[in-house]
């Protein structure tokens, strides 16, 4: 059973547009789960919660520096890489993914220090098991195009 204020893992699902002609809610998005689907409880509870205002990458493009979260199907993931702040030559790390959001506009989202290492390698690990990311406080950015990134 499924309980308020817990963090779940849902896996072998669908996460769709909600067909407003047949629902009277306030959500844009549903969950569709099926026989083979899968809920657990995540390890770590200190995940803050969602708001109600999920975005697309279009509403990320449209006001870059305001933070929002977002729904993304995960695609593909590059290597660590190493790259140094021009400011101070601090050494910083680096994985970008590749990553598709509800409207199926395609993306790169830059993943820095701890989430290019820890989270990076629980994706890259996952390659093949069609991932949904739930990212949050995400930023816009136009760097050879536009990316979305951490913080």
């Amino acid at each position: 059973m499924l309980q308020i204020g817990k963090t779940y893992i849902f896996s072998n699902g669908q996460i769709k547009a909600i067909n407003k002609d047949f629902y009277n809610v306030n959500e844009n998005f549903e969950i569709i789960l099926n026989s083979i689907s899968e809920i657990q409880v995540a390890i770590t509870d200190d995940i803050e919660p969602v708001t109600n205002n999920l975005s697309v990458i279009e509403d990320i493009k449209s006001n870059p520096n305001s933070p929002s979260d977002i729904i993304l199907l995960f695609l593909n993931v590059s290597e660590v890489r190493v790259i140094y702040r021009q400011t101070d030559k601090i050494k910083i790390l680096k994985r970008d993914l590749q990553v598709l959001d509800l409207r199926s506009e395609v993306c790169t989202f830059t993943l820095w220090e701890g989430l290019a290492t820890v989270e990076g390698k629980q994706l890259e690990e996952s390659r093949n098991e069609k991932t949904i990311i739930l990212a949050k406080g995400i930023i816009g950015k136009y760097f050879n195009g536009f990316i979305l990134s951490t913080t």
